[in-house]
């Protein structure tokens, strides 16, 4: 995967189906809907040389909280992902389960994001947006943030 000005980066792509099919107890699911928590982070590895890691992570929603967090997609490389290719695989594979059921153990389940969990810097990353700290740092109106000094 190439990076915004042509450098390298490394990417692996886990997927959301063969996950949920090694983690889900089908005997607790009564009804056949699996919600899913998705988590979008990067973070700066420093002892490696200024590297960013960029994840994609997944759970499956259930109370009491009992499904441990997986690997959906990992991206590292020496500075952020582009958006068009980071989490194109993502969407297309949410989008293919939103549409039809998943088999696990013989058992069809409709699969549904129930919300992303993203810190600030990650959501204006992934939206495109500034940072909290920007000027028009807000997504709903358009008033210019100031900085009292």
């Amino acid at each position: 995967m190439a990076g915004a000005n042509g450098k390298v980066g490394a990417f692996v792509y886990f997927g959301i189906a063969d996950a949920l099919r090694k983690c889900i107890n089908i005997d607790l699911h009564e009804q056949n809907v699996i919600y899913i928590t998705i988590n979008i982070d990067g973070m700066s590895l420093k002892k490696s040389g200024f590297l960013d890691m960029w994840t994609i992570l997944g759970k499956a929603h259930f109370n009491p909280d009992i499904y441990q967090v997986f690997p959906i997609a990992i991206y590292c490389g020496k500075e952020k992902p582009r958006l068009d290719p980071f989490p194109e695989d993502f969407i297309n594979e949410v989008n293919v389960l939103q549409r039809n059921d998943i088999t696990i153990f013989n058992r069809l389940f409709d699969i549904r994001l129930k919300c992303f969990t993203c810190d600030t810097p990650a959501r204006a990353f992934l939206k495109c947006t500034s940072g909290h700290g920007g000027t028009y740092a807000c997504e709903r109106c358009e008033v210019v943030g100031v900085i009292d000094t």
